[in-house]
């Protein structure tokens, strides 16, 4: 399946030019379908709380986001568990953005907690992928020193 995708994008420039951002986006898409999910589901059927949910739901989506994106897009497969661990500290940056975004806007504002969570997607998919890809996911130039 995926050399099918990667087929298709080299005979498209843009989409060859753009391939790891266009992946990151599709599998930050699956990632924050579990996200929204998880935090649907344990917000409005369990009532945890807003922002404990939007922490475990984070959590969820880091290991899916983290694994396809390691594995797949940016074909990673040294030091998997230092990767795995920044990759987590990037998406505690999205942790205290969306859980700050709910604080504000659903537990002070009393905005609705689903609309909150959904606007936050877009601004955490952007820092994540700058922090991510020059983070993560970079290549380790070894030295033969």
């Amino acid at each position: 399946m995926i050399n099918r995708v990667r087929f298709f994008f080299s005979k498209c420039s843009f989409l060859k030019k753009n391939e790891k951002i266009i992946l990151y986006f599709i599998f930050g898409s699956l990632a924050a379908l579990v996200d929204l999910v998880t935090f649907f589901v344990l917000f409005n059927f369990f009532e945890v709380s807003s922002v404990f949910s939007t922490v475990i739901s984070i959590s969820c989506a880091t290991i899916v986001g983290f694994a396809l994106n390691a594995i797949i897009n940016f074909q990673i497969r040294d030091r998997f568990i230092i990767r795995f661990f920044l990759y987590s500290l990037v998406s505690g940056v999205g942790v205290i953005v969306s859980s700050s975004m709910l604080y504000f806007f659903y537990e002070i504002k009393d905005f609705d907690g689903n609309i909150i969570k959904i606007i936050s997607l877009p601004i955490i998919f952007m820092v994540q992928y700058l922090l991510n890809s020059r983070i993560s996911f970079r290549k380790i130039i070894k030295n033969n020193f």
